[in-house]
């Protein structure tokens, strides 16, 4: 037998062997406390968002943020195609500025940040807005094995959070929990499983890549089928939350009205059978205070105000997606090409949500 060949056929072979015995011990997990967690890899084309999009107004002040507290690392610089800007309805004097910031080791679910100039105005998409009030992205959520050490990073800088850290028990789930508050009304939510202990996501050094894109909406179940219709996610929780008793919590309600206050919400993923199943997708959850009234920040999650103002969702049906959501009554922009620096030559659309919501299908251009 041709050496190269026996080589080839051994290395199949114990592929082969190692898919089966990892499916095996899947089946064969009973409970979601067992199941290790696993480290973002490649995007996934039609598998969930897999970058967020943040308008800053000073790139040195969001990059020192993110590298200080996050300990990510800049992976790119660049310039924003001025086909993109175009592509948003900018003005022809407008250019943008980039970086690129990533956890080290991680190869997808960065963050990319865009310094506009040559804009009109810009205003904060939520601009001291309320966790209640709806509109736009209201966080990107991270997990870490040391969230006091990251929430003092933060305050050192001389920021604040939503509330101080909390600990609270998600369906069995023990979890320690803050939302920073950052520049330019940027939200960033850390998770810290503390039973069952976090395994796996060895490349966390400071805070995992963002797992998870929460929006506050007006009506959850409205929210929920925008995600279900268009872009083909399946709903991994459905229900509504109330504390057991009055107490800090997570999102700055009043103590004692989170026993009354509902909060109802819906995490969204794709490809997987639960949340058990859910580690490394980047999921959507959308989330409906019942009760509590605010300002609608919808209008003002639009490009280039400052703060999450999209995440990109790598496709290989973005005329098929665009369809769906033009057959839905939602809110769909042109398709454009563009350039995307460390994706290429693109196809590109704009879908918002009924909240405001951007998501950017992201479809590559074949070689010519």
């Amino acid at each position: 037998m041709n050496r190269r060949y026996a080589t080839t056929l051994l290395a199949t072979t114990l592929l082969a062997a190692t898919l089966l015995a990892a499916q095996a011990a899947r089946a064969a997990t009973p409970a979601e406390a067992t199941r290790p967690d696993t480290p973002f890899g490649p995007p996934v084309v039609d598998g969930g968002w897999s970058e967020a999009v943040v308008s800053v107004s000073s790139l040195a002040r969001s990059i020192e943020w993110l590298t200080s507290v996050a300990r990510w690392e800049v992976r790119r610089r660049g310039t924003t195609d001025p086909a993109l800007l175009k592509h948003w309805g900018l003005p022809p004097t407008a250019s943008g500025a980039e970086a690129l910031l990533c956890n080290p080791g991680d190869q997808s679910a960065c963050v990319r940040l865009i310094r506009f100039l040559g804009v009109p105005s810009q205003v904060q998409i939520r601009s001291g807005a309320q966790a209640w009030e709806p509109g736009g992205i209201y966080s990107l959520m991270t997990r870490s094995r040391d969230t006091e050490a990251a929430f003092a990073r933060h305050v050192a800088l001389g920021y604040t959070g939503v509330s101080d850290p909390i600990f609270f028990d998600y369906q069995g789930v023990q979890i320690r929990n803050v939302v920073l508050r950052g520049p330019d009304g940027v939200n960033l939510a850390i998770y810290e499983r503390v039973r069952p202990p976090l395994s796996g996501w060895t490349t966390i050094r400071g805070l995992s890549s963002p797992f998870n894109a929460m929006q506050m909406v007006r009506d959850r179940d409205r929210a929920r089928d925008f995600y279900l219709r268009v872009f083909g996610y399946e709903v991994l929780s459905n229900a509504e939350f109330l504390d057991p008793k009055p107490g800090p919590n997570n999102f700055g309600v009043p103590a004692n009205l989170v026993t009354s206050v509902s909060r109802r919400h819906a995490i969204l993923g794709i490809g997987v059978a639960g949340l058990g199943d859910a580690a490394g997708a980047r999921q959507m959850e959308v989330m409906q205070f019942v009760g509590l009234e605010g300002r609608d920040l919808a209008d003002r999650a639009r490009i280039p105000n400052f703060g999450i103002v999209a995440v990109r969702f790598p496709t290989a049906r973005l005329d098929e997606r665009v369809k769906a959501a033009r057959d839905g009554g939602y809110d769909v922009g042109a398709v454009s090409e563009a350039t995307i620096e460390g994706w290429g030559r693109v196809r590109v659309a704009d879908v918002r949500s009924p909240d405001g919501a951007i998501v950017q299908l992201v479809e590559a251009v074949p070689r010519r």
